[in-house]
């Protein structure tokens, strides 16, 4: 850490030497105007004025020796959350590769194919920051979830159970959009100053869309073991109503979330260790395998609802630009 004398200039102002190295990094030079923020916490503040996010392409180059599909999607998908821009996928591969990676490309939003041969494929993000708005995009992840729920619920056959697993990869691919602005904000203040977002709304927003995506990933799996492995009439519509105190539970902490009301954080987080109570006793009680597995995913899901009300607990005060939906309870999932 760095330390500045204060140096006083005039009757009523004062002057504090920047670090070459933060100017550098920011590209800024003489004549540059910066914004100040005086915070309540102490701080202060300094943005460059009229900056855009940076627009010049990272480029990465990914192999394909001795790889297979999913460790190729892995790097894909861990360069895009890295901010990286142009992805060089080069070395043979055989048609199953092919479409493996096409299926991955197709995960990463704003990310299109612009060259391909038989020995490498070129993509490129056209993301831009200022067309995107982080709350909306957790927005929709809640409205899948939303769906999800229901539809599992309703699962009977195998077409069902697809049709939530299809959606789980809607999630994954708003939830790789967030982490990536996220993270390229929390890196340059220029994109953190665009998003219109500080340091603490980043972590928060990073914090929800990480237990989303996995809370989704559960609710997937309860929907795919209802179908492949079923439970026995009474046992289903005994985890039927389970899961319904869970959706419920997960509904009435969204609300809370995008009220931003800490008392109801705290009721629902005290909620959740009296259902999960419940659920606990189901796991170990189970009389066979599929039966206690389904009530793992069902805890893991509670346990993720609860995580997001710890956000909701953290809050200090309604944030600005958050529009709350028509009476207050989060946007609706569409009908189906």
């Amino acid at each position: 850490m760095e330390t500045r004398r204060i140096i006083g200039f005039g009757r009523n102002s004062y002057v504090v030497s920047v670090p070459k190295e933060w100017i550098s990094r920011n590209r800024l030079g003489k004549k540059d105007v910066l914004s100040v923020e005086m915070p309540e916490s102490g701080e202060l503040i300094f943005t460059a004025v009229g900056e855009e996010a940076p627009s010049e392409g990272k480029e990465i180059v990914i192999e394909l020796d001795d790889k297979d599909g999913y460790r190729v999607s892995r790097e894909l998908v861990s360069a895009y959350i890295a901010n990286y821009d142009l992805f060089r996928i080069v070395g043979r591969r055989t048609p199953e590769l092919t479409e493996g990676i096409r299926r991955a490309i197709e995960g990463l939003m704003a990310v299109e194919t612009i060259e391909q041969s038989s020995k490498h494929i070129l993509a490129k993000s056209y993301l831009s920051v200022r067309e995107t708005k982080l709350h909306d995009m957790l927005r929709r992840i809640d409205i899948v979830i939303r769906s999800m729920f229901q539809d599992t619920l309703a699962c009977k056959d195998a077409a069902d159970a697809k049709s939530v697993w299809d959606r789980d990869f809607d999630i994954n691919k708003l939830s790789f959009l967030i982490f990536r602005l996220v993270r390229g904000a929390m890196a340059d203040q220029r994109i953190a100053r665009t998003l219109g977002l500080r340091f603490t709304d980043l972590y928060d927003i990073d914090h929800v869309t990480s237990n989303l995506e996995k809370l989704a990933d559960n609710i997937k799996s309860v929907a795919e073991f209802k179908v492949h492995m079923p439970l026995p009439l009474a046992k289903r519509r005994s985890f039927d109503r389970a899961l319904k105190d869970a959706e419920r539970l997960y509904l009435d902490t969204m609300a809370a979330y995008y009220k931003r009301d800490r008392r109801k954080g705290f009721d629902l987080a005290q909620e959740k260790r009296d259902i999960a109570g419940g659920v606990e006793q189901r796991i170990y009680s189970a009389k066979s395998g599929a039966e206690a597995i389904l009530y793992v995913y069902l805890r893991d899901i509670l346990t993720q609802t609860r995580n997001v009300a710890r956000i909701v607990m953290s809050f200090e005060k309604p944030a600005e630009g958050i529009i709350m939906a028509s009476g207050g309870s989060g946007p609706r999932s569409p009908r189906r």
